[in-house]
């Protein structure tokens, strides 16, 4: 069975409030094949932060619109990943191992594995490069 959103919802029942989880996009006719009591695995994260992904992105645009060589905002991305090592390994048809960026869409990732694997390192890489994080932070959000 696919990934099933959830959203946490109190829900007054017969047994008074309690907390469930509420598929947020599912059909509803797998929904109904799980049982009632039956374990089902589920993966926990937390739903992603659009204003935080475009302040990625406008952080991102800041530092390119700042380096001494002119690259896009999508290159500077690439490069990024690499840096804080957000790539996994795969293997090419001929056998040989290569090594890709990983995605970063909201689909993938939630937002506190964003915050903790993208947007700090991503920041500390740009600290290293000599861009100020508090700089880059008021810029960005201009």
């Amino acid at each position: 069975m696919e990934l099933i959103k959830l959203r946490i919802k109190d829900v007054i029942s017969e047994y008074g409030n309690i907390t469930c989880l509420i598929p947020i996009k599912q059909s509803i006719e797998e929904y109904k094949t799980i049982k009632n009591g039956e374990v089902i695995n589920v993966k926990w994260d937390y739903a992603r932060n659009l204003k935080h992904h475009r302040l990625f992105f406008a952080i991102l645009k800041t530092v390119c619109d700042n380096l001494p060589d002119k690259v896009s905002v999508e290159s500077l991305l690439i490069m990024v990943k690499y840096e804080i090592g957000w790539v996994k390994t795969v293997r090419k048809i001929d056998g040989q191992e290569i090594v890709i960026p990983k995605s970063i869409d909201f689909a993938t990732i939630g937002e506190k594995t964003f915050t903790k694997k993208i947007f700090e390192p991503s920041l500390d890489l740009f600290e290293k490069l000599g861009f100020k994080r508090d700089a880059l932070l008021l810029e960005a959000v201009q």
